[in-house]
């Protein structure tokens, strides 16, 4: 399910570490497009991971893609994603360079 990043945004931020803003700064300024940033967070108990990978298409629009997951590794959680896009959708083949 595709939902806004403002969904997220909050829980991201309050939780230790960098906030939600610094964590899309890293991405944009990552040398690699491969180059991306994990952080763990909690919503009402449960534990979940965002992932922000810079696009690796020149696309003003989106200049980052963000995935949200309850895997606590980013290979596998992109790896994850890779697998359902390419079975159901060619967006995220593209923006992932697969």
């Amino acid at each position: 399910m595709r939902m806004s990043k403002t969904c997220y945004k909050k829980p991201i931020s309050e939780s230790l570490g960098f906030v939600y803003s610094k964590l899309e700064k890293m991405s944009l300024k990552a040398k690699k497009i491969k180059k991306s940033v994990l952080k763990q967070f909690q919503i009402k108990g449960n534990t979940y991971s965002v992932v922000i990978v810079k696009n690796d298409r020149d696309d003003p629009l989106e200049p980052l893609v963000h995935f949200i997951s309850t895997l606590q590794d980013k290979t596998q959680i992109l790896d994850g994603y890779r697998i359902r896009w390419h079975r159901g959708g060619r967006r995220i083949k593209s923006v992932l360079n697969i």
